[in-house]
């Protein structure tokens, strides 16, 4: 394969390990992140583990402790089986989350509330996982495709007319027992796709979730009036997930609330409406990313309107959120930024672009070329990331992400900052809101 690396009969296994990183084809993860995983392997009598290498070469190495000493060790090329595999996974992903975004849309009009959800879902399992906190009803495989399960919670949501589903107003009984409805919707449309799925991890877990993340811990709640544990712990926690998230961003009807405001409401309605448990898991998850900033908004990298300085927040949001997840090492929650930060180039430039124009801005197009040398750089580290999830990858993204902070937002944002401030000018009353 033309690998530079050979094996040596009687090389130690701490040194033929150490040299795989080395190998200058090599795409694996780093290599203290490589050493550190494999670091308890020699005390294994039996460890598979695979190595990816270029171009597009996946070597699966088994490795058995022989009775008399030493490892036999197994090198087996099993590129066309990853690809095969990788490409299922990926497939029923896309169609979760095409499906997510579908429904996402109708109601308020970004894909970014599923994203939000799936991220806070992950770690709040994560949490209830490092403490044991429900045991085997939680179990740590869950972890792999929780966070993209939940993303199908209101799918039914396209069974509901957009006279209901967007209306500003309290909605009358009949109504809300159409939307209600969306539930039982839900549930019917996964099973329908889990039936014709080889891998129904996926649809299983999201199945359960769309039936009943509308249950109460105390009863009451919708369609069937489950309550405490007779309520999927899957479910349970992606209610408190997609409730946080409701509350603490904008829709048609309400104002988005202070996020002290939203968890204040969670607390009281814990053992009513929520799993309690679950609700301290949620505080837990908002003081670590709280205690965990890297960077902070500052007055200082205000452009002087409302809308553009809140979706900078949020892209300095998403720059935290990396960094965490880089921390703990955890992809999953880094898939999830990483599709939000590609949903948030697309949303935010059209919007930016819009205002610009809307102002008669004097360098639009240049604007507009800056963003797309942005996109382009988000899209193909997000290519990359999927077809082979690497660490390093991050350190990349997040360089990216850093040096548009300072030289875009800080940079080309402040121009035309000076240039409205200079015109007196106000275009943003004519975008829309959403």
């Amino acid at each position: 394969m033309g690998l530079s690396w050979r094996f040596v009969e009687g090389m130690p296994l701490v040194d033929l390990l150490q040299a795989l990183p080395q190998d200058a084809q090599w795409l694996g993860m780093r290599r203290e992140i490589f050493l550190q995983r494999i670091s308890t392997m020699c005390q294994r009598a039996y460890q598979q583990i695979e190595l990816y290498f270029h171009p597009e070469i996946w070597l699966q190495w088994t490795g058995r402790i022989m009775p008399k000493g030493g490892y036999a060790l197994t090198i087996s090329n099993v590129t066309r089986l990853h690809l095969i595999m990788n490409a299922a996974q990926q497939s029923n992903k896309s169609t979760i989350k095409s499906m997510a975004d579908m429904a996402e849309n109708r109601d308020n009009n970004t894909g970014e509330h599923v994203l939000r959800v799936a991220r806070m879902t992950h770690e709040l399992a994560l949490d209830l996982l490092q403490r044991n906190t429900f045991g085997n009803q939680l179990e740590q495989s869950i972890l792999l495709h929780l966070g993209l399960s939940s993303m199908l919670h209101d799918v039914g949501k396209v069974a509901v007319s957009d006279s209901i589903l967007l209306k500003p107003a309290i909605l009358t009984p009949d109504e809300r027992r159409v939307m209600q409805s969306h539930a039982e919707s839900g549930y019917r449309i996964i099973r329908k796709i889990q039936d014709a799925q080889l891998d129904s991890d996926y649809f299983e877990t999201a199945a359960l979730i769309a039936l009943h993340h509308h249950e109460c811990w105390e009863g009451g709640g919708y369609p069937h009036g489950l309550q405490g544990e007779q309520i999927p712990v899957v479910a349970r926690i992606v209610a408190v997930s997609d409730v946080f998230d409701a509350l603490t961003s904008w829709r048609p009807y309400k104002e988005p609330w202070p996020e002290e405001r939203a968890l204040l409401f969670m607390q009281e309605k814990a053992g009513k409406m929520f799993d309690p448990r679950i609700v301290e898991a949620l505080e837990r998850v908002l003081r670590y990313r709280q205690d965990s900033q890297r960077m902070r908004w500052d007055i200082k990298m205000s452009v002087g309107d409302g809308t553009m300085d809140n979706d900078h927040r949020i892209l300095i949001d998403l720059i935290n959120q990396l960094a965490r997840a880089h921390d703990r090492e955890d992809g999953i929650v880094m898939e999830f930024v990483v599709d939000e930060l590609y949903n948030y180039t697309v949303r935010h430039f059209q919007r930016e672009e819009e205002y610009l124009r809307l102002g008669g801005y004097p360098h639009l197009q240049a604007h507009q070329a800056l963003h797309r040398t942005f996109a382009e750089q988000v899209v193909g580290i997000r290519h990359q990331f999927f077809r082979n999830f690497d660490p390093a990858l991050v350190d990349n993204l997040t360089d990216v992400l850093a040096r548009w902070l300072q030289k875009h937002i800080l940079g080309a944002d402040k121009e035309y900052q000076a240039y409205f401030a200079a015109s007196n000018l106000d275009p943003q009353p004519e975008l829309d809101r959403a």
